[in-house]
């Protein structure tokens, strides 16, 4: 993609409470899903998945344990499934025939929620955020997190924050 940088900034946002968020792939796969903590003192979003609390793992790195993410990404889009096979997901990022694509999208940064879209304009350009004043949405510094996630709301798939 040609050279777009996000962009980032060390106020912090503004938006709904959101130390709690909980990311759920439907039946049938509730190993995969998602519990995201807000935590202060690590100054991001540690990720835990599994299905139950009792066998939640984090995500890790060798060197320092878990990961905080100081930006979580909800992007959501179109998903189809390759031969209705449920293991080959094509998730719809650039519209059909290389056609501008866009989507909404949930922002998690600093314990808030902020609401806003996505925008892809052909296959060779970087994916642009917005926040919910149409402006391209200024990230926290740090470790950012992106899920592209299915819009269709179906079979238990829902993400949700508190």
């Amino acid at each position: 993609a040609p050279n777009h940088a996000f962009r980032f900034t060390d106020e912090a946002p503004q938006g709904d409470e959101a130390g709690y968020v909980f990311v759920s792939w439907g039946d049938g796969a509730a190993n995969y899903a998602s519990r995201l903590v807000y935590r202060e003192e690590w100054g991001g979003y540690i990720r835990n998945v599994g299905q139950d609390r009792s066998v939640w793992y984090a995500d890790r790195d060798a060197e320092e344990g878990a990961i905080a993410f100081a930006n979580v990404i909800v992007q959501f889009t179109r998903v189809e499934y390759n031969h209705n096979n449920k293991l080959e997901p094509v998730a719809y990022v650039i519209g059909e025939n290389g056609a501008p694509a866009q989507g909404n999208a949930d922002f998690f940064m600093g314990g808030v929620h902020v609401q806003g879209y996505w925008k892809r304009d052909a296959m060779d350009a970087r994916t642009v955020y917005y926040g919910p004043d149409g402006q391209e949405i200024e990230l926290q510094r740090g470790r950012t997190l992106i899920i592209i996630f299915p819009d269709d709301g179906e079979d238990g798939k829902s993400v949700s924050y508190r």
